[in-house]
Formats: structure tokens, C-alpha cells, sequence
């Protein structure tokens, strides 16, 4: 079997073969990571999910102040009068933080007691039909026998808001409308505000300013 020897030529020739890959594969890195062929890193340049929550945020208030009306008037239609609770910013900062406003959510709640398993499921019935037709996506709908103690539970979202209708079984019945936004840092002189529906509104508090 005959055997090619390497020359000293060919060993000389080795080096200058070994830079042009080398010298290849880093230029085939640096495109890689370049930010202007790299999808991600234009996503990033053009997208900022911050700006984007918090835009979400700011209109996070009139959609709520526009939807839990809706909803109160449609359970006072199906039997069932759910006085507005609470529609208002807070915090979602453990209480021994000092500087409660840099991550807050907005809420709503609608709650009454209920006299009957018919009046209830009826209730959450016209909730889950108004939610549906102004657009909101069902994301839960529990089976009764899921929880005893929960009879139905159901669940949309809709522009970064959860709206919930639980009937709920115990020493007194109930049904509950829940609706809330996801918690959204904010700058340090961010302030907590509260809706002018809220039953607390212009009542003394240390995070709103309303109540000054």
C-alpha cells in the first residue's frame, strides 16, 4: 500500500490554511451576533414591553370603569343587586416596603349575598354572557364538581384585565365579580389614584391623593 508523505512544502502551506478558517468561522460568528441580522436583537431595538405594560396600565382604569358598571347592571337584570366594592390602584409590594407605589395593580369588585343556587347561576350566567359579547376571552370555566365550595368560577381576560364570577357556597352564599390587572412597576414618584367610583374615594388616605 503505498503512502503520500507529507513534504515540507505541504507543512509550510499548513498555517496559512488553518487562519483562512479560523479567520472564517469568526467572521461567520460576528454575523451571527450582529444586531442587524439578528431578529431578536431587532425585536428588542423596536419592542419595549415596559412602555407597553404601562400603557396598559394607564388605560387599564377607564376600561374597568366602563366594564364593572356593565356587569353590575347585567346581575341587577338576572335578580341580583352587587354593589361596587372597591375600583382602585394598589400596591403588590409586601406592607413593610416603604415605597408602596413602584408596583401596583388595579382592581375592581362586585359582591353580594345570595338568596338561591338559581339566583346565583343566573347571575354569573348574565355576567359570562356580557363579558363574552364585548369581546373578552374565556380562559376558565370550572366544572361544579371541581370544588363543593364552589359551585361555578368563571374567568376572561381582555386588554391585560382578568374578570372573574364566582358563586360561592358557605355559612352565607354569595357572588362575587372580580376583575384586576397585572402588577406593572413604576417610577419612584409614581401615585396610587383611586376611581371616583370607588366607595372610599375622597375619604382620608395615605396613598391617595383624593383623600387629602
Amino acid at each position: 500500500m503505498h503512502r503520500t508523505r507529507d513534504t515540507p512544502r505541504s507543512l509550510g502551506r499548513l498555517p496559512s490554511i488553518l487562519a483562512v478558517i479560523v479567520s472564517g468561522l469568526v467572521l461567520a460568528g460576528c454575523a451571527t451576533l450582529s444586531p442587524s441580522n439578528s431578529q431578536d436583537s431587532e425585536t428588542t431595538m423596536t419592542e419595549n414591553p415596559t412602555d407597553a405594560s404601562r400603557a396598559n396600565f394607564a388605560a387599564a382604569r377607564e376600561r374597568m370603569e366602563y366594564i364593572l358598571p356593565l356587569l353590575q347592571a347585567e346581575a341587577a337584570t338576572a335578580g341580583l343587586d352587587m354593589p361596587l366594592e372597591r375600583l382602585a390602584e394598589i400596591s403588590c409590594l409586601r406592607p413593610e416596603i416603604e415605597a408602596q407605589q413602584e408596583q401596583t395593580s388595579w382592581i375592581g369588585q362586585l359582591a353580594a349575598v345570595s338568596t338561591d343556587s338559581a339566583q346565583a347561576n343566573a347571575v354569573v350566567d348574565a355576567v359570562s354572557a356580557a363579558l363574552a359579547s364585548e369581546g373578552w376571552e374565556l380562559t376558565r370555566d370550572d366544572d361544579p364538581s371541581n370544588d363543593p365550595y364552589t359551585p361555578r368560577y368563571i374567568n376572561y381576560t381582555k386588554d391585560g384585565i382578568n374578570v372573574s364570577a364566582k358563586y360561592k357556597v358557605g355559612v352565607t352564599d354569595s357572588v362575587e365579580v372580580f376583575a384586576r390587572t397585572q402588577c406593572t412597576d413604576h417610577p419612584r414618584d409614581h401615585q396610587m389614584v383611586r376611581s371616583t367610583l370607588d366607595p372610599g374615594y375622597g375619604k382620608s388616605s395615605k396613598y391617595y391623593p383624593d383623600g387629602e
